[in-house]
């Protein structure tokens, strides 16, 4: 494993369900936003060190998301867009 402190690893639980992905460059990430959400997605977020986490829709329906908020500040992550 090429990083086994990352979100990934600690929480993905196979190939398929990893957890986190991140594009490897500008060119990936506009095919990959087309490919999921039918669209390239436009953010205010600025993109100098950063990544991209997405709260499933199940982690909201279920009243989740703050948690998952807290937790990711907890961490020392900024969230400059949502």
């Amino acid at each position: 494993m090429e990083a086994p402190s990352s979100f990934r690893a600690t929480y993905g639980t196979s190939v398929v369900k990893n957890a986190v992905h991140g594009s490897a460059n500008f060119e990936e990430k506009a095919a990959e936003s087309n490919m999921f959400f039918g669209k390239e997605m436009r953010t205010s977020a600025l993109f100098s060190n950063n990544t991209c986490c997405v709260i499933k829709p199940h982690a909201i329906v279920s009243g989740y998301a703050g948690q998952i908020i807290d937790i990711i500040l907890e961490e020392g992550f900024e969230i400059s867009a949502m």
